[in-house]
């Protein structure tokens, strides 16, 4: 799910109330965690964001192309509507792509489809009614295997060939079938012989019975089943293959009966265990993700601290004959290692995962390592965790998986993104905060932050908006900032705090900006409950939370209090008695409401609605007349 749904600057609706909603525009920018405050600086154009996140970048999910001359993520790649598991290159600068998608670049592809080298869908469009695992082009045809069980809407269990030009369904597998569960998740060719990993169990080939227990192969030009029947206590997920080896990785713990923790080699020809055995740590969490060969080594990746009880982080090269730690020098990764692939030249390693750090160098989810050396490149594309294939061609790194974002920046907690393009501004906050944003508000050349944070100031705090430096202004709250509006010299702050600018407020203060410290005013409404939203006109502050009573009056929920004396105005806008407002957003004299109750002044007002700012009256129930398209 993405984090950050209506990127336009507004504190519930915004001026999207006066009947000006649209669809959410893709080119935005998106964060990986929670956005709690959106505030719009008309002068600057800019659109902070304040939440619970630490990275901000493009909305281009689940499958991505870097673009190897620029090191860039290239933006002309279609968006992809679901998971990305595999891909191969067409040769041409283009993708061959599986996974679980419907849609490509808005055109339907059912799990299947063809980017083109300019970013464009291709015509190609076979279709799979279940997932598409893995792939592999052998002799002018694209071998695919998964779950599926249809092909072009012709009965495919779990693998097939098709043809890269047409589209059109080869005969390879025709004469297979298969029991649940079994699922293909990877493929490998040597010797004539497509090796096949995956949740295999029992199947049937030309009328005839077998069983396989998570490996097989089948020949790749008539798809007769092979002799070749080792066995693996459980899945099996990556397979590479040689003429005279087939290495395994997967969630097994034996191989052909003997120990062998998520990894091991088989005889290519019998089937036959073979001593190499790098040895993880055992442990549900310290699998093998991923595996690539290069000359007389072979990288793994995952999440393993350990191979043959030595130290080996989540990435490491071992031994092609042996399996024990090669001396070549690997970096580190600070968290597991998902996907890795070599550049054609043998010279590249890229790895993608959940790591914010490689070999100590800030490197978010992908990085890429000179194998000669075993340093960390200056390529840094940070992205979204979750990817799940990686295929690298002679220009371009195709990254598909889960992730939602591929290109973006590291923020931590306040983002600024250009108010036209949505993009991250060069220019950032430099302020580390120790947690959460719950609120921003924009005055004199400042974005006024509050929140759950305790550092760098407590709670409220002041960046400038040019140089993004903290600045000197510091009321010291003593408890969360949840809401903050600003006029003039001004701002109205509203929380969890007790004492706030030297004075004791209890969750609801005005705050001088024209000074330091000790800089609430006298203004004080004394709420018996939370504050939890604040909205201003030019005589009121319209409060919303839990409150019974407020401005020394009875008022539930909501209330208007003078800007000047903080006493709370004659006008009624009360919520049902166990309800709560957390949010109100101010167009013209409409007032916004929206909350946990069920009624307004008595009226049926289901968890949003709309009432005149100057009389309080309910002009509209939007629980009930109002929705919004997912």
């Amino acid at each position: 799910m993405r984090n950050l749904l209506l990127p336009i600057g507004f504190s519930m609706f915004g001026v999207a109330a006066s009947a000006q909603i649209t669809t959410p525009r893709p080119q935005w920018w998106i964060t990986d965690g929670t956005v709690n405050a959106i505030e719009l600086d008309p002068i600057t154009n800019t659109v902070a964001l304040g939440g619970a996140f630490s990275y901000v970048g493009p909305n281009n999910p689940f499958g991505t192309e870097v673009d190897l001359g620029t090191s860039q993520v290239r933006p002309q790649m279609p968006r992809i509507n679901g998971v990305v598991q595999t891909a191969v290159s067409d040769g041409a600068g283009g993708w061959y792509i599986g996974g679980a998608f419907t849609e490509v670049g808005g055109l339907p592809r059912l799990r299947l489809a063809h980017i083109l080298s300019d970013g464009s869908v291709g015509p190609w469009a076979p279709t799979a009614n279940n997932t598409v695992f893995t792939m592999l082009m052998h002799a002018g045809a694209l071998y695919i295997g998964g779950g599926f069980g249809l092909v072009n809407g012709v009965p495919r269990p779990r693998i097939a060939t098709l043809d890269p030009a047409t589209g059109s369904l080869g005969p390879w597998g025709s004469t297979q079938t298969v029991s649940p569960p079994t699922v293909i998740f990877a493929m490998a060719l040597a010797g004539g012989k497509i090796y096949l990993g995956g949740s295999i169990s029992s199947l049937t080939i030309s009328a005839i019975p077998y069983t396989r227990n998570n490996l097989m192969a089948l020949d790749a030009a008539t798809g007769a089943i092979d002799p070749w029947a080792p066995t693996a206590s459980h899945a099996v997920t990556k397979l590479i293959a040689s003429a005279s080896e087939v290495y395994v990785a997967g969630d097994f713990t034996s191989l052909n009966g003997t120990a062998r923790n998520y990894c091991g080699a088989l005889d290519a020809t019998t089937g036959t265990l073979l001593p190499w055995d790098p040895s993880p740590n055992l442990s549900a969490t310290k699998t093998v993700s991923t595996l690539v060969l290069h000359t007389d080594r072979i990288f793994l990746g995952g999440s393993f601290t350990q191979l043959a009880g030595l130290p080996a982080n989540r990435l490491a090269a071992v031994d092609l004959t042996t399996g024990a730690i090669h001396p070549t020098t690997v970096p580190t990764p600070d968290a597991s290692v998902s996907a890795l692939a070599l550049d054609p030249s043998g010279t590249t390693l890229f790895a993608a995962g959940s790591f914010l750090s490689m070999a100590g160098q800030d490197r978010r989810c992908m990085a890429a390592i000179d194998i000669a050396t075993g340093s960390v490149t200056s390529l840094d594309i940070r992205h979204s965790p979750g990817t799940l294939t990686l295929t690298c061609s002679a220009t371009g790194l195709f990254n598909g998986g889960s992730f939602l974002s591929s290109g973006g920046r590291s923020r931590t907690n306040i983002a600024v993104l250009d108010g036209t393009t949505g993009v991250a501004v060069p220019t950032q906050p430099n302020v580390a905060f120790n947690a959460g944003v719950r609120a921003i508000a924009c005055a004199q050349g400042m974005w006024y932050v509050g929140g759950d944070f305790s550092s760098p100031t407590p709670h409220l705090l002041a960046i400038d908006q040019t140089s993004g430096t903290l600045d000197t202004w510091n009321p010291a709250a003593n408890g969360s900032v949840r809401a903050l509006a600003v006029d003039g010299s001004s701002i109205y702050a509203a929380g969890d705090f007790t004492n706030i600018g030297g004075q004791p407020r209890n969750g609801l203060a005005e705050l001088s900006l024209l000074s330091n410290t000790n800089n609430a005013t006298a203004w004080d409404p004394a709420p018996d409950g939370a504050v939890r939203a604040l909205q201003l006109d030019a005589g009121h502050v319209y409060a919303g939370g839990a409150f019974n009573n407020i401005g020394g009056a009875g008022h539930r929920g909501v209330a208007s209090l003078d800007r000047t004396t903080a006493l709370a105005d004659a006008i009624a806008i009360d919520l049902d008695i166990s309800g709560s407002c957390h949010a109100l957003d101010l167009f013209n004299s409409d007032l916004y409401i929206a909350g946990d109750f069920t009624t307004i002044n008595g009226v049926a007002a289901n968890r949003i609605g709309m009432v005149d700012a100057t009389t309080g009256t309910l002009s509209a129930n939007l629980g009930s007349s109002w929705s919004m398209a997912p």
